[in-house]
C-alpha cells in the first residue's frame, strides 16, 4: 500500500499534466478517471486501521461541532 504523501503526489502531478496543454476528450476522460480512482485509493489509504464504527463517531462529532483534535 502506497503512502497517503505518495498518492497526493501522483494527484498534482495528473493536475499539472491536464492543466499543461489541451488533450483530445478522450485523453481527459482518461486523466479523470485515473484520478477518480487515486482519490478512492487515497480513502482507502487514509481510513485504513479505522473501523466502520470509529469512523461514523468521528463523522458524527464532526457533523455536531464536537470533534476536538489533540
Amino acid at each position: 500500500m502506497r503512502t497517503v504523501e505518495e498518492i497526493k503526489v501522483e494527484m498534482v502531478n495528473l493536475a499539472a499534466l491536464e492543466a499543461q496543454k489541451p488533450y483530445a476528450q478522450h485523453d481527459s476522460e482518461a486523466l479523470k478517471e485515473k484520478l477518480h480512482r487515486l482519490q478512492g485509493e487515497l480513502l482507502v489509504t487514509i481510513t485504513h486501521d479505522i473501523s466502520i464504527d470509529r469512523l461514523e463517531e468521528i463523522c458524527n462529532a464532526d457533523r455536531d461541532n464536537k470533534l476536538y483534535m489533540m
